[in-house]
């Protein structure tokens, strides 16, 4: 006989609580290393209004209360506290990872009758300690018992001894700032399981390190940068505190995925991320209104990142100079004007990481037959990066003599920063469709600027982002940051898209964001907080509500969405 989902919703709301990790003192003498913090069924049922509103389809937060009905045959979550949070709590010892759970309850007797038993038999019941025995059909055994207004899951009968007596103070403000969140405490990390865990990669890198010595002295140099790499990341990981995870939603700003990484007060991991606030750019210009992409990333080098990277750079000048004495396809002339290239390019990124300072930003542009793509960077004595390249197009015109007419060598300027052009035909028909028949090509190079761009009108995008750029030079920034516009990106899928059904859909989707009110972005920006770097990832309404239009969820609310029938997301999931 079929069993009722019910038995799988009281296994969820169980069982869920002792497989996510949480926050917490310390219990019977063992660190928190992990914890999860769910903000309840009223915060889930509030967040499926709110994205029900934003997809014309209010009746989204009905549907899981309905299913929820249907689950339990109308009982509902009997026993279970809507209101308060849920979480969980992994310690950390040399030995293994004790995990106790906790979830809100008015009666655990009520929660537990919703599991089911063998064809015929009694309720669960529990033992004389008031511990209840959950053995799935698959999956570990869980055993539960009731503290306080709190059900307590645990994979071992003896660890619910350890449980807090108040779980919800182990969560702090997560519950209140996400839907769910999870935060990891990795100073907390056992150290033999660190030691055991970089012992285990470092073994990879040495067997690569190996290999690469084999194939030459420049894989040899890299191989060994690798590992010096991986000597930063294990000092990093002694100096970190905590990350998190987490996930809300505002009916405003859209969805938000949040990532944070902090370091322990004072450590030099701490300082170096600080640095980082202090980013500012020459470059805000690639940041165009309306662009399909945009990115803007500014920061300080740290001391030991500029002495890596010269030191590097010495090791790549004799090996590659060792090299190119050794290939015998190159003539005496050759090898001299490879050299001096070789060196005059190191020279330049040099001297750039001598500066401590990174700038770069880029714009992507969506137009059938005129995509244009642009993108820039600071660098130190770029007219000898100018002279670099010249000298690479006068070997290579010695030797295709028709690159003069498509090369212009000084085709123009802009204040100090010089452009050179080339024409490149495409061939193909399908990407000439999406390309144009001719894509320009446009390098310009500056005393302190480097720019590359491509597509059909890249020298005028070019010039608009420096004039633009002039306008705020030495800008505060974020250290990173990318946008993406989705609707220009889903008006250029639906004109040069090959299929017909995806051009359908883009199309559509393009049509409903044309409502959005310009909240139709997909964002990543890194901020810095005390001790640490966040990450978010955010996606405006326009963008879920188009996401979610999409979604088969039941035909949409009175007078909101499309007709019913014509929806893709129009069948009933009953």
């Amino acid at each position: 006989m079929r069993k009722p989902f019910s038995a799988m919703l009281a296994v969820v709301l169980l069982g869920a609580a002792a497989a996510i990790p949480a926050r917490a003192d310390s219990a019977g003498g063992q660190k928190p290393l992990v914890v999860v913090a769910f903000a309840g069924y009223d915060a889930l049922v509030a967040n499926a209004k709110t994205l029900g509103a934003m997809a014309g389809r209010e009746q989204l937060a009905a549907m899981l209360e309905g299913m929820v009905a249907m689950a339990t045959q109308g009982k509902g979550l009997a026993g279970l506290d809507k209101a308060r949070p849920w979480g969980a709590v992994v310690y950390a010892n040399e030995e293994q990872f004790p995990v106790l759970g906790f979830v809100p309850v008015s009666d655990l007797k009520q929660l537990v009758a919703l599991i089911p038993t063998p064809e015929g038999g009694k309720p669960l019941a529990p033992d004389a300690d008031g511990v209840y025995k959950i053995e799935p059909p698959t999956g570990k055994t869980s055993y539960v018992s009731q503290k306080g207004a709190w059900a307590i899951v645990a994979q071992n009968a003896d660890d619910l001894k350890n449980a807090p007596a108040d779980p919800a103070a182990l969560l702090g403000d997560l519950n209140k700032k996400y839907l769910v969140a999870v935060k990891a405490s990795v100073k907390n990390v056992p150290t033999a399981w660190r030691d055991k865990f970089f012992a285990q990669i470092k073994t990879i890198y040495e067997l690569s390190a190996q290999q690469a010595s084999q194939s030459g002295e420049l894989p040899a140099i890299l191989a060994n940068l690798n590992k010096q790499n991986l000597d930063k990341a294990v000092a990093l990981s002694k100096e970190l505190d905590e990350v998190l995870v987490g996930l809300s939603l505002d009916a405003a700003a859209g969805a938000s995925l949040d990532f944070e990484i902090t370091a322990l007060p004072g450590t030099k991991a701490a300082q170096q991320m600080a640095q980082a606030k202090e980013a500012k750019s020459d470059l805000t210009g690639f940041l165009i209104p309306g662009a399909a992409l945009t990115a803007l990333s500014a920061g300080t080098m740290s001391d030991a990142d500029v002495e890596q990277v010269k030191e590097l750079v010495a090791k790549i000048r004799v090996a590659a100079a060792k090299d190119l004495d050794g290939n015998d396809d190159l003539s005496a002339e050759q090898k001299k004007i490879a050299k001096q290239l070789l060196s005059d390019g190191l020279d330049v990124l040099e001297k750039t990481v001598d500066a401590r300072k990174s700038q770069s930003g880029m714009a992507l542009l969506l137009e059938k037959g005129a995509p244009t793509v642009v993108c820039g960077m600071a660098l130190a004595e770029g007219e000898k990066l100018d002279t670099v390249l010249k000298t690479l197009f006068e070997a290579a015109q010695k030797e295709q003599p028709q690159l003069a007419e498509k090369v212009k060598w000084d085709a123009g300027s802009l204040g100090d920063v010089k452009f050179h052009t080339a024409t490149v035909d495409i061939p193909d028909e399908e990407a000439a469709a999406v390309l144009g028949k001719t894509v320009d090509i446009v390098v310009g190079i500056g005393p302190n600027t480097a720019y590359l761009g491509a597509g059909k009108n890249p020298l005028a995008t070019l010039k608009q982002v420096i004039e633009n750029s002039k306008k705020e030079p030495g800008k505060s920034v974020p250290p990173f940051q990318l946008s993406l516009t989705v609707t220009p990106i889903a008006q250029f899928i639906a004109q040069v898209a090959p299929a017909d059904a995806v051009k359908m859909v883009a199309g559509s989707i393009a049509q409903m964001l044309a409502t959005a009110a310009g909240k139709d972005h997909i964002t990543l920006t890194c901020t810095i907080i005390p001790n640490g770097i966040g990450m978010r990832l955010n996606v405006e309404t326009g963008v879920l509500k188009a996401i979610l239009s999409a979604i088969p969820l039941g035909p949409p609310g009175p007078g909101k969405g499309p007709a019913k029938g014509k929806s893709p997301g129009g069948g009933d999931p009953f």
